[in-house]
């Protein structure tokens, strides 16, 4: 059921057929064996989308921007993103609305999942990417989204 719903709801999008969505469910002796999958969670999906100008390298430097915060805890109330860009490439990580409490992410798990898979999987195939803690990363449902897509100067 949750398939379906993130499929119809990519598909009013139209970016289903070309991008269907990915989800990052494993069990637990599968994650610790994989160096890229950066300790995911089971419950966190992701999908590419649409096509994208935003280059490989402005994106590793945004994302070198967020990691050089190391293990800083981003701390982000209820519908609040931290947005940053360079050149070509926004980045977005957001608390969904409705989220009863602080969303605390360190800077390093964001340059993490934004490296593997947004990055190498979107970014390296020209779309965007956009990634949350629920496999229906189009509704409120979750407490966090965090995109990377072409930047065009203004948000």
């Amino acid at each position: 059921m949750k398939f379906t719903t993130v499929i119809a709801a990519l598909s009013a999008f139209g970016t289903a057929a070309a991008h269907p969505p990915q989800y990052l469910e494993a069990e637990v002796g599968e994650l610790a064996g994989s160096g890229s999958m950066h300790a995911l969670q089971k419950r966190d999906a992701y999908t590419c989308y649409g096509s994208s100008n935003a280059t490989v390298s402005d994106c590793e430097r945004v994302i070198d921007t967020i990691r050089a915060h190391g293990e800083e805890v981003f701390s982000l109330r209820s519908g609040l993103c931290l947005v940053w860009s360079e050149g070509s490439c926004g980045v977005r990580f957001c608390a969904v609305r409705y989220v009863r409490y602080p969303l605390n992410r360190t800077a390093s798990w964001v340059a993490n999942y934004l490296t593997s898979p947004l990055l190498e999987d979107c970014v390296g195939a020209g779309a965007n990417g956009l990634m949350g803690d629920s496999h229906n990363i189009n509704s409120q449902i979750g407490t966090y989204r965090l995109s990377i897509a072409e930047y065009f100067g203004d948000d």
